[in-house]
């Protein structure tokens, strides 16, 4: 992340030249030429974090247009960006084990025992490994279809979306 931030900024402080996402994607084969403790996330995860810095300079141009505060996009430490994402199933696997709980295998990392059983209900999407409170956690996301109380199915028109946040006390 810092190295993709780092390169846009002095790319336009030198040379008053914008740096694009593209551009930076396709020098991750001579970076992981050149650093091969990078080879074990493998491109996915490496092009993902390119789009984290894209995103947080769009949505700086994009308060700068409104006329918001601006907030330029900072350097991160190893605290505040403690993880990485595949966004797509290439890299990671979440498999059902026969037991209670299953597995979530990391390619070049391994399987790793995940609490509960192994839902398998839709499309995986997209998988963050993250370090909080010194415990490593992943988040699967999936794309689920819409099913009614009596077990059909919904029929979801166009760009409808359907999601559900429950407090404690609405719950209860």
């Amino acid at each position: 992340y810092n190295a993709c931030l780092e390169e846009r900024r002095d790319a336009y402080r030198k040379q008053r030249i914008s740096v694009s996402y593209l551009d930076q994607q396709n020098q991750l084969p001579a970076i992981k030429a050149d650093r091969p403790e990078l080879i074990p996330l493998g491109s996915h995860a490496l092009q993902e974090t390119c789009r984290r810095v894209d995103r947080a300079f769009a949505a700086f141009f994009r308060r700068i247009k409104s006329g918001g505060a601006p907030g330029y996009p900072r350097f991160k430490s190893w605290r505040r960006f403690s993880g990485w994402t595949w966004p797509d199933p290439a890299g990671w696997k979440l498999v059902a084990a026969g037991g209670r709980s299953g597995k979530l295998r990391i390619s070049n990392l391994g399987h790793v025992r995940i609490r509960g059983k192994a839902r398998l209900a839709g499309a995986l999407k997209t998988c963050t490994i993250s370090l909080k409170g010194g415990r490593w956690y992943a988040s699967v996301v999936m794309e689920c279809p819409l099913v009614k109380p009596d077990g059909s199915r919904i029929r979801a028109h166009g760009a409808e979306r359907l999601g559900m946040d429950w407090g404690v006390e609405t719950f209860a």
